[in-house]
């Protein structure tokens, strides 16, 4: 696993009450057997993170930028009893604040949350909707997040 998926897969273990966080999409060919990869103290709540695009920047001093777009999404059941929408929305907004500390100093093999001045910081909330997951009607979420690495890079020998 890259060192940037397991630094986010920590942040996101370190928020209360998360649930299940997988580094990648779980699949199984069973439906129970999908359900236990995601329910937590018997709730299905459920996070998967996947890297959906990366491109390498050039920098100074024989570094490089590499500059990630990480989809990290996530379900919880609905229980309207117990106002689960509000639930998932203040859940929604720890992760936000997990990931909102800023590493300022930019140093080799540090992880930035955020991509430049004036653009996204942290993660982005894109859509929340019902959807079912493994057969229950759950809240979902498709969040968005912009690392930056700074990377020393090998002389090339031509």
């Amino acid at each position: 696993m890259s060192v940037v998926r397991e630094a986010i897969v920590a942040k996101m273990n370190a928020v209360p009450g998360i649930g299940k966080v997988n580094a990648y999409q779980r699949y199984a060919d069973e439906m129970r057997d999908l359900v236990a990869m995601y329910v937590s103290e018997g709730v299905l709540l459920g996070w998967f993170v996947s890297r959906v695009g990366v491109v390498e920047l050039t920098a100074k001093n024989r570094m490089t930028i590499e500059k990630s777009k990480w989809l990290i999404s996530g379900f919880m059941a609905i229980n309207d009893a117990n106002a689960s929408e509000l639930v998932f929305n203040d859940l929604l907004d720890l992760i936000r604040d997990e990931f909102r500390t800023e590493q300022l100093e930019e140093a080799p093999g540090r992880i930035i949350y955020r991509d430049d001045i004036g653009k996204q910081t942290g993660i982005a909330i894109d859509d929340v909707v019902p959807a079912l997951f493994a057969g229950v009607l759950c809240h979902f979420v498709k969040c968005t997040l912009i690392t930056k690495q700074l990377l020393r890079y090998a002389p090339q020998n031509f």
